[in-house]
């Protein structure tokens, strides 16, 4: 079945190209998970897009700082990591957050589930909770794991799984495929527990296979991680330095600049994911780096947010829309269209008076957006290869990128916001 990424791969810019610009950063997740995703190949195509997954990661996993740590915090996040992968059943991070947990010294029974814990399995509770749809949320998996943990580490774990909302919808909407090396890192533990490469392994299938033993955080990998720690974060500061810090003062940025508010700013204990999460709505909602449209970008998030049910991403949505002058008729059809599963069904011409356009859209982009944001809001995705083939016609490859990109920013805001309900 053809995905987005085959569309795509002919406009993805080489490894060779980024090591050239972001080099320091490439070198940090070759680190942490023994190659460079070919993920980044794919975001660059779209340069906001890279940037947004590079302001996501670090600052969300706390790196350097949760890497070089001795203690276990590390494992139980690369443990929550992957077990929201396995929950939103996106098979390219999970097999990347099973190499990160047993690199950060998760054990085997921790991963596979034969062998855990009671703060394990507490740990895999919140994980299954903040990123399954429909939510099995419930503030009472908190307390139990306050049984265990501190409030801080416990908002890093659900910063772990916030991020991962963020990479678990980018990689199954577009079908990254998953480096083999990857596979022979974790195919013998995790296949037997139902995991498959499935749509990411659409460029692999015929390469040769070979289990590798992955090796555990040492003293050589710290060193290597606190030299390019400085470096890259030079490169983050390039994208952030005019940012406020306070989430008082970011949110009033945001509102003033991108026309948007976030309140769950104001709920995060952490200053570098709060900040980082500004970042990634700055980036996003510039207006001079967009490729789809502020109109039909807010129109996409929509879609996203009225699937999953989110009434503050709700809200998101309808201020960005009406910032750029998109009509409530199409507003009110984008939230229509999220909760419609019928929707996919409908033909171009029933759709045709809802009234799906944005201001200065060429005719049929603004539905081309939303079909495409309709299909990839679900977990896992539900791109067919006729959709594949249509948005790769419709839509440019910037756009589709973009527009993958807002709705795992969203998705990112959507399992945190659960987390402080």
């Amino acid at each position: 079945m053809p995905t987005l990424a085959e569309h795509l791969e002919s406009d993805t810019v080489a490894l060779d190209d980024l090591h050239g610009t972001y080099g320091p950063m490439l070198h940090i997740v070759r680190e942490l998970i023994g190659v460079v995703p070919d993920c980044d190949t794919y975001l660059e195509i779209w340069p906001a897009g890279f940037r947004t997954y590079n302001l996501c990661v670090p600052n969300f996993l706390n790196l350097p700082a949760s890497v070089v740590s001795r203690g276990d915090l590390k494992a139980h996040m690369g443990l929550a990591m992957y077990t929201s992968s396995r929950a939103a059943e996106c098979p390219y991070c999970a097999a990347h957050t099973c190499s990160y947990a047993l690199r950060r010294g998760a054990s085997e029974g921790a991963v596979d589930g034969s062998n855990r814990t009671e703060l394990e399995q507490a740990v895999v509770t919140l994980a299954e909770s903040m990123a399954s749809e429909p939510s099995t949320w419930d503030r009472s998996i908190v307390d139990e794991l306050g049984q265990h943990l501190s409030a801080d580490d416990i908002e890093w774990i659900a910063m772990s799984v916030g991020m991962m909302g963020f990479l678990n919808k980018f990689m199954d909407a577009i079908s990254v495929p998953l480096e083999v090396e990857a596979i022979n890192d974790v195919a013998e533990l995790i296949e037997p527990t139902g995991w498959g490469v499935g749509r990411s392994g659409w460029r692999n299938g015929t390469m040769e296979r070979a289990t590798s033993k992955v090796p555990v955080d040492s003293a050589g990998l710290y060193a290597r991680m606190i030299r390019q720690g400085p470096k890259a974060t030079l490169i983050e500061r390039g994208w952030t330095k005019h940012l406020p810090s306070s989430a008082p003062d970011l949110r009033r940025y945001l509102r003033e600049h991108r026309n948007v508010d976030v309140p769950v700013l104001s709920r995060m204990r952490h200053a570098k994911p709060m900040r980082g999460l500004a970042a990634m709505f700055d980036q996003n909602l510039d207006p001079t780096t967009s490729s789809v449209g502020l109109g039909d970008k807010a129109l996409a998030g929509l879609v996203y947010a009225s699937m999953v049910g989110d009434a503050s991403l709700i809200d998101v949505g309808r201020s960005a829309a009406s910032a750029h002058g998109v009509a409530p008729t199409a507003i009110d059809a984008a939230i229509a269209a999220g909760a419609d599963a019928a929707f996919p069904l409908r033909s171009d011409a029933e759709l045709a008076d809802p009234g799906f356009r944005s201001p200065h859209a060429e005719p049929g982009h603004t539905l081309a957006v939303i079909k495409l944001a309709h299909a990839i809001a679900p977990s896992p995705a539900v791109t067919t290869d006729e959709l594949a083939a249509a948005t790769a016609e419709a839509l440019s490859s910037a756009e589709v990128i973009e527009v993958a990109v807002w709705i795992s920013v969203l998705q990112l805001v959507h399992r945190i916001t659960r987390f402080y309900s």
